[in-house]
């Protein structure tokens, strides 16, 4: 056997040995950038919907994998925002948990639309109050943890 066909048999295997740690280490690099995107955009979210009226930062989830791949297409598959202590008009919330599925932005990052919006709201018999005073609307209590609203909905 000469010195040449010995090389060429060592070739694959030099090749192994220094293409796979780099192709490791650029999937690492990879997968390190996606995480820390997707947590500095959850973080400019919730700073965002913090100036929009919350009295604290909520917690702002972006699922999904990847990340930046989402970013790219401008399509989050799902996003969950968890806050607390939101006024929506008369009515003091404790806790809202909002669910956004199929969120697209617009090319100019100022539109938002979403195929599917879901939601609750934690309400206490005392922030109901506010909404006692609408016309045709009367809260009152149910038995113990429970609310009953009645909304009379007027002549037609």
């Amino acid at each position: 056997m000469s010195d040449a066909s010995a090389g060429r048999r060592c070739r694959p295997i030099v090749w192994g040995v220094i293409v796979v740690p780099i192709l490791a280490g650029l999937l690492a690099v990879v997968l390190i950038a996606d995480r820390v995107a997707v947590i500095h955009a959850q973080d400019r979210v919730a700073a965002r919907l913090e100036g929009r009226g919350f009295p604290a930062k909520p917690r702002v989830t972006i699922a999904g994998f990847p990340f930046l791949a989402q970013l790219a297409a401008r399509r989050m598959k799902k996003v969950v925002i968890s806050g607390v202590g939101k006024k929506l008009g008369p009515v003091e919330v404790k806790r809202l948990d909002v669910t956004v599925h199929g969120m697209r932005v617009s090319s100019s990052q100022h539109g938002r639309t979403a195929s599917r919006l879901s939601g609750t709201a934690l309400v206490g018999f005392a922030g109901l109050a506010g909404v006692s005073g609408t016309p045709g609307v009367t809260v009152c209590a149910d038995g113990p943890d429970r609310v009953k609203i009645t909304v009379g909905l007027g002549a037609c």
